[in-house]
Parts: structure tokens; sequence; C-alpha cells
């Protein structure tokens, strides 16, 4: 199966704007983003699951939460609400991701 993930950002076919890497994830601006602020991690190598062996206790699973961290703490300083995070597994990209957007703190009247 084709993978925008690894055939288009990873291998730098579409250049991205980094906030976030290490030799294992990468957090970047979505290219196409729904929302105002939407920020993609996704680990370097196919992972089909977070609950799989090979992320449980690793030092992937540490990268994971480094980066969740340094991108809500990157939103946190940025806007004046909190942030959704997302998880993201299609038949249109089976890489594991997180997706972190903006989340504007609504007012009732």
């Amino acid at each position: 199966m084709s993978d925008f993930y690894c055939n288009q950002i990873l291998n730098g076919k579409i250049e991205v704007t980094v906030v976030f890497e290490t030799k294992l994830v990468l957090a970047f601006n979505h290219t196409q983003p729904y929302f105002e602020r939407h920020i993609v991690i996704t680990p370097k190598q196919h992972i089909e699951s977070l609950n799989s062996d090979e992320v449980i206790n690793s030092e992937l699973a540490l990268d994971f939460i480094t980066a969740i961290h340094h991108v809500l703490s990157l939103l946190e300083k940025e806007t004046d609400g909190g942030a959704n995070i997302l998880t993201n597994i299609t038949s249109f990209s089976p890489h594991l991701k997180r997706q972190h957007t903006e989340q504007k703190e609504s007012t009732v009247e």
C-alpha cells in the first residue's frame, strides 16, 4: 500500500515546516490543515498501532510522548485555549500519527 507520509513527507518530496524532530519521530505543520493550527506527529517508520509490542517500553514511545509535550507546550504559548489530540489510522495512510489542533474556548452568552 502506498503511504503518503513515507512517500511524500519523510522522503522530502513535499517540503513541510518542522516544529519538532527526533531520530524516530517528526512533528510538522499539516500540508492541508483542517484547523487553523494543525500539527501532525508521525513516526519515521510504519507503526500499525500504539498497542503493538514494538512500541511499548521503547525509545519510540518516549519520543512520541516528548513530541506531544513539545507540541502542546507550543500551542499553549500560542493560544488562549487548549488543544485536541487525535489518533488517525486510515486506509489512506497506515502510518500511526497524532494530530494536534488548536481548540478555542467557547463563550456562552
